[in-house]
Order: structure tokens, then sequence, then C-alpha cells
């Protein structure tokens, strides 16, 4: 679908501070929610043989920092739920906008509503001492001859030491997805990130329609 470009007026929106601030927050969201699902589609596709050696760190990295932001961003449709004007407000809006803020309300009651809080503490944005040893642990008795490569170099990407790769991705899919050993972890993983990409729509669909009624 081909974008439409609006004209944002900084001193209207100022006047009600209330709602500023969650079209604030709500266009903040949306914009790192954006770019970091863009790198993740670039290093899907990528071509670029540096880039092709760490495919799957790059696309995990990406998406570890994509849940991460839409965690934060649910943080904002939480205080929505729980603040009677702004529950006003969200009915000011059309039904289509009505609609996807329920479906993404309804999700914070979820488990994967939980799986994105463990992503963000422990996945994203922290590198978790105690669990990164338990990941360590597990690859030791499964795989007791595993060696990974480790490489040096003069550029960013030059820098790889696989066994953190390694450690990340068990981290996510055992200790958080909770996969068990004996699943089919792709279809596990998967089933967990399409209820995932139908939330972060309605949440896209509800942030965008949200910020267009009220940012003028």
């Amino acid at each position: 679908m081909a974008s439409t470009t609006r004209m944002v007026h900084s001193a209207k929106l100022v006047a009600d501070g209330e709602i500023a601030s969650v079209v604030l927050q709500l266009m903040m969201a949306m914009n790192d929610i954006g770019i970091a699902n863009d790198a993740l589609q670039e290093w899907d596709q990528t071509q670029d043989p540096k880039k092709k050696v760490r495919q799957d760190g790059g696309k995990l990295y990406f998406g570890r920092m994509q849940m991460a932001h839409i965690y934060e961003a649910l943080l904002i449709i939480d205080e929505i739920t729980k603040t009677k004007s702004l529950m006003e407000a969200v009915g000011r809006c059309d039904k289509r906008t009505q609609v996807s803020f329920n479906v993404v309300a309804a999700f914070l009651l979820t488990d994967d509503y939980k799986i994105l809080l463990r992503i963000r503490n422990n996945a994203a944005f922290h590198y978790d001492r105690k669990l990164a040893l338990r990941a360590l642990e597990q690859i030791v008795d499964k795989y007791p001859t595993d060696i990974s490569a480790m490489s040096l170099g003069d550029e960013t990407l030059d820098w790889y030491f696989e066994l953190g790769d390694k450690v990340v991705d068990r981290l996510v899919v055992r200790e958080i997805f909770k996969v068990p050993e004996d699943a089919n972890m792709r279809e596990a993983i998967n089933a967990v990130l399409d209820r995932l990409h139908v939330m972060a729509g309605a949440f896209s669909g509800f942030a965008g329609y949200f910020i267009r009624h009220y940012a003028k």
C-alpha cells in the first residue's frame, strides 16, 4: 500500500498534555518497531557475504530487538486500559481503531505477553550471566564435542564469536519459548511468532489511526 503524508502541528498537539503524551509514545514506538522490522527483513534477504556468514544471528538479534520494542509499546496499551480518560479517547476513534485496540489489550492477558517480557529482560538489552552459563552447560551436555568458530578482524562484522550465537539461540528457544528438546523447534517457534504477528499488526493498526485521529 502506498504511503500518505500529513503534517502534525506541535502547538495543537501540546494543548492536551495527556493525549499528547500517549501520541508521542506511540510515535516513538512505531518508529523503533519499523526500523527493527526493516533490519530484520534485510538480514533475512541479504546477499552480502559477510552478513551471510552471520545471517541466523543477525535475524535473531533484530527479532529480539523488535519483540523488546513491542513489549515496551504494550506498556502504553496497559496504561491506557487503566486510565478512564484515555479509554474515552479510544472510544472517540473510529470502529477499526477500537477493534485493533481491543485485540492488543486482550493480548496483555496471555502467556505470549510473558514471553515478550522475558525476551525484553533476559535476551534483548541484557546479558544474563546465569542463563548464559546454563545454556552453555546444556550445549556441552547435549554435544560433548561441540566446537565453535571465533573470528577477529578490522571491521565490525569481522569480529564474530559463534558460541555467543549458540548460547543466545538456546536461551531464546529453550529458556524463553520453552520448546522441549524432543519437539520440532521450528514449528513450536512459528506458532508463537504467528500469534505475535497478529498482535503486532493490531498494534500498528491502533497506533497509526489513534495518532492520525489526535495529531493534526
